[in-house]
């Protein structure tokens, strides 16, 4: 991809998601299921980062557990949004930030668990998953884990129906790999907004982060919290350890 496509969309998925985040906060209040199963992970007194954290939903799940919450994300209207879901209090400590997941305002080894959930597929390049995955290890502790979600979108029904619209919408596609995707967001108002999406690969998303540092604990698709095939997958789960 071109440096100018990748600044290109880059930019318009900041914009893009200011644009729609309330009507895409209202479809984000329900915890998945896969969400659940990353709990038992997390211990008394554990140091949390939350890279794409968006409406907040990660920090609803674990704020009954005794532990520090912070949660980035760089589009200003999903942290407004977090923010007045989740009023800061001495009885819920947690902190919401505009921030870079590129250049993440943090010191070294700060946080024993990180997570990205729906989030990196995103980032329009190889250089800036990269990046991202990178910026992550640097700010765990060591023997700190990672959790990321991609959406499955090689899932037969994701995949035709992503395919046809690709063929329909060649200028859209121009510069673009095979697996990166256009996924429109329909707004109450009529306008169709393009959301970026890259489709990962199980040897994809382990050969970053083996390259970055990461050990693999685990790897799979999942269904509803449970582990699957990736002809049913809803999502590609990684959990790895720094």
């Amino acid at each position: 991809m071109k440096p100018e496509t990748v600044k290109k969309i880059l930019d318009e998925t900041k914009k893009n998601f200011d644009k729609i985040a309330e009507e895409f906060s209202r479809t984000r209040e329900k915890h998945w299921e896969i969400m659940k199963s990353f709990l038992a992970y997390i211990k008394e007194g554990d140091k949390i980062l939350d890279i794409g954290c968006g409406n907040g939903r990660l920090y609803d799940l674990i704020r009954e557990k005794n532990v520090e919450y912070i949660g980035v994300d760089n589009s200003e209207k999903l942290i407004e949004i977090a923010k007045k879901r989740f009023p800061v209090s001495n009885f819920q400590p947690q902190k919401f930030i505009v921030a870079d997941a590129l250049a993440l305002p943090f010191q070294n080894e700060e946080f024993n668990n990180v997570f990205m959930i729906a989030f990196l597929p995103h980032l329009p390049s190889r250089e800036l998953q990269e990046k991202a995955i990178y910026e992550a290890y640097r700010v765990l502790k060591k023997e700190g884990n990672i959790f990321i979600t991609c959406w499955n979108l090689f899932q037969p029904k994701l995949f035709f129906k992503n395919l046809i619209y690709r063929l329909k919408n060649q200028k859209l596609y121009r510069d673009l790999s095979f697996k990166d995707y256009f996924i429109p967001w329909h707004l109450s108002s009529g306008e169709i907004i393009q959301r970026f999406y890259h489709a990962f690969t199980k040897k994809e998303l382990r050969k970053i982060l083996e390259k970055i540092g990461f050990k693999i604990k685990d790897i799979y698709y999942e269904y509803k919290g449970k582990k699957s095939n990736w002809l049913k997958g809803l999502n590609l789960v990684v959990i790895a350890k720094k």
